[in-house]
Order: structure tokens, then sequence, then C-alpha cells
């Protein structure tokens, strides 16, 4: 990892902007996806760019899929997958997902391993990473919001960043909600060859902090 001084900038940042972390009652966010997996129903507002998507639709800009779908569960594990419905999964800008584990004989894995475990991901896959970690606090659940800035994917001419919430519920299933954005190269203390910019990130994570999740006891 390389490491600059700028680095502690980026994080007082990050954390000066999110020093409260409880989600307010009222949501801001209407357009919201829900899901049962493992013996949880997760609601959760989608991502910006899911969320144009549908007003396109709305307004009959558009009469395609909303966007692309991977989905797939293989006996504990589980992945949804959206990217927008003019890109392929081999090649694409946006992507939004939900993943989940369930693991009652790992009682306990946390929050926190689980963003160690992201950690390393990136760390072995990216010529040069940036990884910023807040604890996040929804009216149903807690758990911790990353964000990983990835200059560079290694063998490839691709820059990304991630944006993800993590948390553990009562029935032994960690989730995993993100978002990520893809592109060319970058360097992470020059916000214009970012392939997100700094406001779409943050609204990513506060849309996260109105996360619900209601697990089956």
């Amino acid at each position: 990892m390389r490491f600059h001084i700028s680095s502690y900038i980026l994080v007082l940042l990050f954390s000066s902007t999110f020093n409260t972390t409880t989600a307010v009652e009222a949501n801001p966010y209407p357009v919201k996806q829900q899901i049962n997996v493992f013996g949880n129903d997760v609601l959760y507002p989608v991502s910006a760019w899911q969320e144009s998507a549908y007003r396109d639709r709305s307004q009959e800009k558009h009469k395609g899929s909303l966007y692309n779908t991977y989905r797939k569960q293989k006996n504990r594990t589980f992945i949804l997958e959206h990217i927008p419905h003019n890109e392929t999964f081999t090649t694409w800008s946006k992507l939004s997902a939900l993943s989940a584990s369930f693991h009652p004989d790992q009682k306990d894995l946390n929050p926190q391993i689980i963003a160690y475990q992201n950690k390393m991901i990136f760390k072995k896959s990216c010529s040069f990473y940036h990884y910023l970690e807040i604890p996040a606090k929804t009216n149903s659940t807690s758990g911790i919001i990353i964000t990983i800035f990835c200059e560079t994917i290694k063998d490839t001419d691709e820059g990304e960043v991630m944006v993800k919430f993590i948390t553990t519920t009562a029935n032994h299933t960690t989730l995993q909600i993100y978002s990520e954005w893809k592109g060319q190269p970058f360097n992470v203390w020059d916000e214009s060859t970012w392939p997100v910019s700094w406001s779409k990130i943050m609204d990513q994570v506060q849309r996260y902090q109105y996360i619900t999740i209601n697990t089956d006891q």
C-alpha cells in the first residue's frame, strides 16, 4: 500500500462528514429493494443510478429492463448483482449488489473480520489501494461501512471504488450490501480522475444508513 500524510486528511474528511452514523427516522430515499435471504428480510435504498433508471422507466424513457441482473444461491451463500441495462458483466462501470453468507458454525464471525477480509482482497488485487472505515447504525441494525479506492487493478487498465455496508445478523448471517464504480486508473488525491465523485460516494454512504433488516427468530 502506498501511504502518504494526506491519508490522514482523507480519513478525517470521511469521518467528519459522518461523525454520527445513527439513521434519522424520515427516509429520504423512496426507491427501495426488498429481499429475504437466509431468514433475513432486508429492505434498503437502491443506489443513485438505479433510482435514476427507475425514474426513467416511470417517465417511459425506455421500456426495457431496468438493469441487468445476476443472481445465484449455492448452499449457504447468495449473491445478487445489478448493472446498467446497457452494460455487460464483462465490462461495466457501475454495479450494485447484495451478498449473504449463512454461517451457524462460525458464530464468532463479525463485521470487523469481514471488513478485514475485504481489505486483504483489495490489497492483493490492487497496485495501490486506500481503505476507510466507519461504524454505522441504522434503525434496525449496526455494522461497518467501508470505502476502498483501488487506483489500479493489477494486470488491467482499470481502477475501482467500492462502498460497502457489512453486518452480521442474529441468526449468524453476514450481509454485505455494496456499490462499485470502475473506470480508468486514477490518482486518489485527484478527484477529477476518479470513476465516481466524492459527493456520490457520500450519497451512497448516507443511503446505507437507511437499511432495515428483520431476522426470523
